[in-house]
């Protein structure tokens, strides 16, 4: 099950970022290319978009606000 770890490394790497920063993730593994635009729902921030070149998959994932503020 390798697909939630590189999304649990990009939450390490958006939580030192600004908010509206976007995050350029390289990987190979298909499935969490599939699991990131749910994650990004889940976490608040905004899946900007994927590509595939030879096996690589880059991920742009944008820091986001929080989808549900405290009233």
């Amino acid at each position: 099950m390798p697909a939630p770890y590189p999304l649990l490394g990009a939450r390490a790497a958006i939580a030192l970022m600004s908010e509206g920063e976007i995050l350029s993730l390289l990987l190979t593994d298909r499935d969490c290319v599939l699991d990131a635009p749910a994650w990004c729902r889940m976490t608040g921030n905004r899946f900007v978009g994927a590509e595939e070149r030879r096996g690589i998959h880059r991920l742009l994932i944008q820091k986001g606000i929080d989808p549900c503020p405290s009233r």
